[in-house]
Formats: C-alpha cells, sequence, structure tokens
C-alpha cells in the first residue's frame, strides 16, 4: 500500500513539473515571438523617426530570459550605430548645403573651420557604421536562434 502511494505521489510531483516546465517554455516561446516581432520593425526602409520609435518600442518589451535580453541588446545596438550614423550623415549633408548655398562663384565653398566640422561629424558617422557592421552579425545569430525557439 505504501508503495502504491509512494508511486502516486511521484506520479503527480512529475505531472506539476512537467506542467511547471512546458508553462515556462510556453512563456519563453511567446517571449522569443514579441522579441523578434519588434526586431522586424527596425527595418532600414523606415525614416530615422519611424526606426527610433521601433527602437523606443524594443526597449520596452518586457524581457524575463537571459538569452533574449541579451539578443535585444545586441541588436540594439547594431540598429542604434546604424540610426546614429545615418543621423549624422543627414545632419552633415545639410550642413554642406547650407554652407555653400550662397556661394558666389570663384569663392571659397565655406570656412575652414566649417569644413572640419562637417568632416568631424562624416568621421563620427563613420565609426558609428563600422560599429554597427560589427554588431550586425552578432545579431543576425541571435536571432536565427530566436526564431528556433519562437517554433
Amino acid at each position: 500500500m505504501f508503495v502504491l502511494i509512494h508511486r502516486s505521489f511521484i506520479l503527480v510531483v512529475a505531472v506539476l513539473a512537467c506542467s511547471t516546465a512546458c508553462d515556462h517554455d510556453s512563456e519563453a516561446r511567446a517571449e522569443a515571438r514579441g522579441l523578434l516581432e519588434r526586431l522586424n520593425k527596425l527595418s532600414t526602409k523606415g525614416t530615422l523617426t519611424t526606426r527610433k520609435q521601433a527602437l523606443d518600442a524594443l526597449d520596452a518589451f518586457t524581457i524575463r530570459e537571459p538569452e533574449h535580453a541579451q539578443a535585444r541588446e545586441v541588436c540594439r545596438s547594431a540598429h542604434s550605430q546604424l540610426l546614429q550614423a545615418e543621423a549624422m550623415q543627414v545632419s552633415a549633408r545639410k550642413a554642406l548645403d547650407e554652407a555653400t548655398k550662397d556661394r558666389a562663384p570663384g569663392s571659397p565653398p565655406m570656412s575652414s573651420e566649417r569644413g572640419l566640422a562637417i568632416a568631424a561629424d562624416l568621421k563620427k558617422s563613420t565609426a558609428a557604421l563600422a560599429s554597427a557592421q560589427l554588431q550586425f552579425p552578432k545579431c543576425e545569430q541571435a536571432t536565427i536562434a530566436l526564431t528556433r525557439e519562437a517554433r
């Protein structure tokens, strides 16, 4: 009789443990899907404002799984660096256009200070782009892992 009760108890504990593990797996899959949805909205085709909003939404997404937090951070870093590089390029282009728009023929295109400032912005942009390029392969690997988990 004791053996039967003991085995029944073990069976109940095993079922409860499996149920808890299954719930955790289901929650982790749902979290991976939610993270993938937000990462997919970080397309390089949107406007800078739209992509910044997508980054903000990614930051606001609650994550419990450490692997998911790491994936979010590496992808966020890559997209943030790319966005920063593009914003600096746009700013430099506007500054260059403004500096040269009212130039009289034969006159210097702009002051050397202004030219150096624009060149410095472009150098920062290039550094941010290089940093993003280093991060994107890591982001791709993290996204592949999330896709597998989300299935």
